[in-house]
């Protein structure tokens, strides 16, 4: 049969997806680049979605944004 591997993800990404905000913040500090797809066109955005812990601190940090902003405040 044929193989199949899992797509490459970045460093970002797996740091997104685990709820690593300290190392998400350190490669952001990097500048590491939030844009990056892997091969099913997700971003670490996406990744972060998935986070167990910490996903909206890092959503903001991807953002680049202090807070969630209030909508109709």
């Amino acid at each position: 049969g044929v193989q199949t591997c899992a797509l490459p993800i970045s460093a970002l990404m797996l740091a997104a997806e685990k709820g690593m905000s300290v190392i998400v913040r350190r490669l952001l500090q990097c500048h590491v680049s939030v844009t990056p797809v892997d091969g099913n066109g997700k971003t670490a955005l996406h990744y972060s979605l998935m986070a167990s812990q910490n996903s909206t601190h890092i959503i903001c940090q991807l953002l680049n944004l202090d807070k969630i902003p209030q909508i109709g405040r």
